[in-house]
């Protein structure tokens, strides 16, 4: 499996372990609530069968920290350094800011079968992240990449405003309409500020897909 095959598995799973993929536009801020209560729940369950103690322990308490999101992620790369796969271009997310991270895991043959480093993925990581994505969200963007972002947008005639600390919060000023100029902006900025990392996936809220 590529690269970049195995980031667009991450988002497949993200939205099949949670429904934050699925969820209707119009429910009431109770039922979102209610709705995440219960995947978070769903997610610390699945933790204590299939992940790690690690996981279970820093899902506990609800929230994701730095730290914890970083431990999850060292027990990862351990993981996979006995396998014939490798934990790569680890950066923290500058798009979804803390506790967030991008990263790659790329096989040292392109004919690897991809069940190694999914089973390393599942025991000491995968709970953790999905729980950061879906749950906690995203955490105020990297200032100079939300600068670049938000005048690229005014450049292009999309309304933002300077409130907007998160990806969230941009693609929620910015509207349904505009959704896929806001993925221009994110990358062109990541491109800009990180010319030498690697393209991240950016995602689209549910409420605001225009898909």
């Amino acid at each position: 499996m590529s690269k970049a095959g195995w980031a667009a598995v991450t988002l497949v799973l993200l939205c099949v372990l949670t429904a934050g993929c699925t969820s209707s536009s119009d429910a009431d801020s109770s039922d979102k609530a209610a709705d995440e209560a219960d995947e978070a729940a769903a997610i610390l369950e699945e933790a204590k069968t299939k992940g790690s103690p690690q996981q279970t322990e820093a899902l506990a308490d609800g929230h994701i920290s730095v730290e914890e999101m970083e431990a999850s992620m060292e027990a990862f790369g351990a993981c996979l350094a006995s396998t014939h796969w490798n934990l790569e271009e680890v950066y923290p997310d500058p798009i979804r800011g803390e506790p967030h991270f991008t990263y790659i895991v790329g096989p040292d043959d392109p004919d690897r079968d991809p069940a190694e480093a999914d089973d390393c993925d599942l025991r000491t990581f995968r709970f953790v992240n999905v729980f950061a994505q879906s749950i906690q969200g995203s955490g105020p963007m990297d200032p100079a990449l939300r600068a670049r972002t938000h005048t690229c947008l005014d450049d292009a005639g999309v309304r933002t405003s300077s409130d907007d600390q998160t990806d969230e919060e941009i693609f929620v000023t910015a509207g349904k309409k505009h959704a896929d100029d806001v993925v221009d902006c994110l990358h062109a900025a990541h491109r800009a500020e990180f010319p030498d990392r690697p393209e991240i996936p950016v995602g689209i809220p549910s409420d605001v897909d225009p898909g």
